[in-house]
């Protein structure tokens, strides 16, 4: 074997122990992962059976009464990797390995973009994909089972190198194939609003690149700009349109969330980040993680932290270098987190009034994937910039002293507050409940049985501001101007892992795979019936998707894009139907 290919091979190999770390508890236990929204997996049994038989379902008859498997968006039906493993894998395991192989690919993706773009070394560029790949808002995503979200942030560092390749002077065809390319891939995983999201930044990036050739009077240019960035998307939007057309039109027409009630500002701000959210962006413990979640949305399965290294380096980066580029990360990731925001801030209005699509949508806070993503622009630039010379424009005579002197009275004031508030985490949460009350926070009664993992939260990530700045000092920014990066490269991969394997840990969960596929006389029974049947079951009696597993129609079920009409033959949600079923849940029986 070439010694490049096994140099390659070996980083590669590190990058993937690094992303399976925190899933050694689950492989470990014989178990399946726990995946809120597809643990398991089962009814996706009967899709796959029909695909190793060499048809396509288009209709699925097992919930509802029947629906459409393409119209109605089935999850992830055309994503080509998820249907990969499930031809070869056991149905009940897919998601689990397909989470798990996308983490890996994540952080490829990662290392790759800050090899090939910024030209970092391997340890740095290690270091980047770890907090890549790991950081908890995609991380989280596991514990909600939000599949089609991890697909898109999976693919997205070789996806955003291409944009970035295909924005140059010089383009490469390859570059152009690979944009237009992610970008059906994109629409394959059956997320259109991710996508959507997705594509708002690249506009954002493609404008930058746009006008600055425009203020240099190079019309030439901004005019093969614009082309180099429309023709590979529409294109990309092209090849999936088969895919893309038909849910579009069945929301519009027969689905719920096509109804009035779903095109309202305050649907389109449902499930946005609140003032609790935007301090667990520091220490993701203030507003409670999973069961002790005590924010403002009536649950909260994920977490939008993008990690403490990644914040810290891409603020001091910002403020260290004032460079164009990094202030175009840095609007990205402020426009991010004012769009997840949603009706916090005034903002919101002129999205919801000026942005097509949005009046459909809900869930701002999804937009938060691409603060961590320009967080990490910014400190693979910011990383770049410190070595004096390496790149054209950058400073060469800096004065680390002086940014030395700067880095300690940030960090130290950050590092400093962030361990006092974790000492003081009752007073801190007494001043929170004052300044806003239960009457903005139904869940705030909650709030004082997380203080002990706020405080904890709090002086880990103070603790780790402060090693940054030692590290940075010692290593970095040396008077004699004798930089270390080996060291710096070590330390950095250790802070990364020790901080989001802490706050990941609790987003990777087993689950009983006999809870999910338990031995059930008369589900069996059942599926040895001649005559055509369905089943309307008693609420909670079964797991989400065990009857379909078995290939028993049902009557019921819960699906985003239900038929509308079915919804009201059906009297809305028949669990809390006065008429319908009432009292069965209050039941001990």
């Amino acid at each position: 074997m070439p010694s490049r290919l096994k140099t390659r091979l070996l980083w590669a190999g590190g990058i993937a122990l690094l992303g399976l770390i925190p899933f050694f508890p689950v492989l470990f236990s014989g178990q399946i992962l726990f995946a809120s929204d597809s643990v398991g997996s089962p009814a996706w049994r009967f899709y796959f059976d029909a695909l190793r038989h060499g048809s396509l379902p288009w209709w699925n008859p097992f919930q509802l009464g029947g629906m459409p498997t393409f119209d109605a968006m089935f999850g992830d039906a055309s994503y080509p990797l998820f249907l990969l493993l499930g031809l070869i894998l056991p149905v009940e395991r897919v998601v689990q390995f397909n989470f798990m192989f996308e983490v890996c690919l994540a952080g490829w993706g990662a290392f790759f973009l800050m090899r090939r773009y910024f030209n970092l070394d391997r340890g740095l560029s290690l270091a980047l994909a770890a907090a890549y790949m790991l950081n908890t808002n995609f991380f989280s995503h596991i514990h909600a089972g939000h599949t089609g979200k991890f697909h898109i942030m999976a693919w997205l560092p070789l996806s955003l190198y291409c944009l970035l390749r295909s924005l140059e002077r010089k383009t490469r065809w390859v570059h152009l194939l690979g944009l237009c390319l992610s970008v059906t891939l994109f629409i394959l995983t059956s997320h259109l609003q991710f996508t959507y999201y997705t594509l708002m930044g690249y506009f954002l990036v493609f404008a930058h690149a746009f006008f600055q050739f425009a203020r240099e009077k190079n019309y030439r240019l901004a005019a093969l700009t614009a082309a180099k960035f429309w023709v590979p998307v529409m294109l990309g939007v092209g090849l999936a349109f088969p895919i893309f057309y038909p849910p579009t039109q069945w929301n519009k027409e027969f689905s719920v969330r096509g109804e009035g009630g779903h095109q309202t500002y305050e649907h389109a701000t449902s499930w946005s980040m609140h003032p609790e959210e935007l301090a667990s962006l520091v220490v993701p413990e203030f507003g409670g993680i999973n069961e002790k979640y005590w924010g403002r949305n009536p649950f909260k399965l994920n977490s939008e932290y993008p990690g403490g290294v990644l914040l810290f380096l891409g603020i001091f980066g910002l403020a260290a270098f004032r460079r164009r580029r990094m202030w175009l990360w840095g609007a990205v990731g402020l426009l991010a987190v004012v769009f997840g925001m949603g009706a916090h801030t005034p903002f919101f209005h002129l999205f919801y009034q000026f942005v097509p699509g949005i009046k459909s949508f809900r869930a701002p806070s999804m937009m938060l994937f691409w603060l961590a993503t320009a967080l990490m622009m910014i400190a693979g630039e910011a990383l770049v910039l410190l070595r004096p010379g390496s790149v054209p424009g950058a400073p060469k005579n800096f004065d680390p002293a002086a940014l030395g002197k700067k880095l300690l009275l940030f960090g130290g004031i950050a590092g400093g507050v962030l361990i006092l508030s974790g000492l003081a985490s009752q007073a801190v949460y007494g001043m929170w409940g004052s300044m806003f009350g239960p009457e903005a926070i139904p869940n705030l009664p909650r709030q004082s049985g997380n203080a002990g993992d706020f405080a904890l939260g709090a002086i880990k990530n103070g603790v780790l501001a402060l090693a940054l700045v030692f590290a940075l000092r010692q290593w970095i920014l040396r008077e004699s101007k004798d930089q270390r990066w080996l060291p710096f490269s070590i330390f950095l991969v250790a802070a990364i892992c020790v901080d989001l394997y802490w706050e990941n840990s609790r987003f990777v969960d087993v689950y009983p795979l006999e809870r999910v596929f338990p031995h059930e006389p008369a589900v069996e029974a059942l599926e040895k019936e001649k005559e055509p049947f369905r089943v309307f079951g008693m609420p909670g009696a079964y797991e989400r998707g065990f009857l379909q597993y078995h290939k028993v129609e049902t009557v019921e079920g819960f699906v985003d894009q239900e038929y509308r009409l079915y919804r009201e033959f059906r009297g809305g949600d028949y669990q809390r139907n006065e008429n319908f079923l009432h009292g069965l849940r209050q039941n001990p029986d």
